[in-house]
């Protein structure tokens, strides 16, 4: 995974989640200040649509990653040259695999501490939120972002499938607004955590399994364009 790291320049995609990072910043205080004048808004409430947009920016970072470490190095070529190496396939997809969770999972729980701890922040100089903020908001906030942990590491092994399979970036996109499409539908509509995390859990385990077989049955097809 070192290599692995080296060779796509870790630092500089991490160096990209800043200015999303900022965004969100910025996103957060705007969204929040201008639907909730009223301060009717409880934490609840708000840490729940928080915590869906952060994803929501990171679900297409994750998108470039996937792009970035997978699809240009095929376009490149770059991945054909490995293929000559000692190593089997599979270990060489494993280290994509991992080093795009790793990198996106990392950036995405970054960020979202960093929007709670602004969310505090603001709350405090400009009154945003209806009510003070307590230990059960601190843990549906944890939830959220673990859920979302999850979700996305789920969306890693979703988009790298495709990407292995059609060998495009804009298929890796394409077919991720699908994915979006099924995290929206079951965060918007499902507030309940004994139902969330096991609908979660099911799509990732789905994901692991169509994730598993499809790079298997078309890793080997690989060849240069």
């Amino acid at each position: 995974m070192r290599l692995e790291a080296r060779k796509i320049k870790i630092h500089r995609l991490i160096l990209f989640a800043i200015p999303i990072t900022l965004v969100l910043i910025y996103a957060t205080f705007v969204s929040i200040y201008g639907i909730n004048q009223t301060h009717a808004s409880s934490f609840a409430a708000i840490i729940k649509m928080m915590t869906a947009t952060v994803w929501d920016f990171y679900f297409f970072y994750t998108a470039y990653l996937v792009s970035k470490i997978i699809v240009e190095e095929y376009v490149n070529c770059t991945v054909m040259i490995l293929f000559t190496y000692s190593i089997p396939r599979r270990r060489i997809f494993f280290a994509k695999i991992l080093s795009t969770s790793v990198i996106s999972l990392t950036c995405q729980a970054v960020s979202q501490t960093i929007c709670f701890i602004f969310l505090l922040t603001m709350d405090r100089r400009f009154s945003l939120v209806n009510g003070f903020i307590t230990r059960v908001d601190y843990i549906e906030w944890t939830q959220y972002v673990l859920i979302d942990l999850l979700a996305a590491a789920a969306s890693v092994l979703f988009l790298s499938a495709i990407a292995v399979i059609r060998k495009s970036s804009a298929s890796v996109f394409l077919y991720g607004i699908t994915f979006l499409f099924v995290y929206q539908v079951i965060i918007s509509q499902i507030n309940e955590f004994s139902i969330l995390w096991p609908c979660y859990t099911a799509l990732f385990l789905g994901c692991a399994f169509f994730s598993t077989v499809s790079i298997h049955r078309w890793m080997n097809r690989l060849t240069a364009k």
